[in-house]
């Protein structure tokens, strides 16, 4: 009688750190139903560190993300100097080298090209130059970025967020990191998606 009572009594779950890792490192996250409502520091910094170990299958993508998310911002650097090129330069007609506020090196390549210009031939090429920059990393204004149509209930606004994406950057640059968006967040929702399915085979009926 006493057994019976013992093995219908629910036992009081394990840690949230031993369900995750177990006791010894093998058992696996979803053993469990995860009831408790209390998390310690030590906890957290473990769902932390399982959450960024989701990133693992995308990393590429992920770093391609990163990079085009920041290295936007490198071309902004070069429009105040060009600006100050085409104020000093050509509407002051002033030599590339009579300048008090000596230009940063990433400007180099800039200069050298500009070396022996008139003025009228210095605008020229600035004006080619921020057409390239134009066409390759667009304005800015609005930046990139679609979804697709959704209606009110839950599993198409669902679908829109998986295939939506978007960049601060117009362009070449913009469509490129929109591509790299959408597949990083699609990627990374069917592999949520496996993980769970396979999880759930792995439950009881009963």
């Amino acid at each position: 009688m006493t057994d019976d009572a013992d093995s219908n009594t629910p036992r009081r779950r394990e840690g949230l750190f031993e369900s995750i890792f177990g006791k010894g490192g093998r058992a696996r996250y979803d053993d469990q139903v995860d009831i408790d409502t209390e998390l310690s520091n030590k906890e957290t910094f473990f769902l932390v560190g399982r959450a960024v170990g989701l990133l693992k299958p995308v990393k590429e993508l992920f770093f391609a993300k990163f990079l085009l998310s920041t290295g936007m911002w490198v071309p902004g650097l070069l429009l105040p100097w060009i600006g100050k090129i085409i104020v000093d330069h050509v509407v002051g007609g002033k030599a590339l080298d009579d300048v008090e506020l000596r230009y940063p090196p990433f400007m180099d390549p800039i200069l050298a090209s500009l070396q022996g210009l008139g003025p009228m031939q210095i605008m020229m090429v600035l004006s080619i130059l921020y057409v390239g920059l134009l066409f390759f990393i667009g304005t800015r204004a609005g930046g990139t970025g679609a979804y697709l149509y959704e209606g009110s209930d839950a599993a198409t606004q669902a679908e829109n967020q998986i295939s939506g994406g978007g960049s601060e950057a117009g362009g070449l640059w913009g469509l490129l990191e929109y591509w790299v968006n959408v597949r990083l967040t699609q990627r990374m929702v069917n592999l949520l998606r496996t993980d769970l399915f396979q999880g759930l085979t792995r439950l009881s009926l009963t």
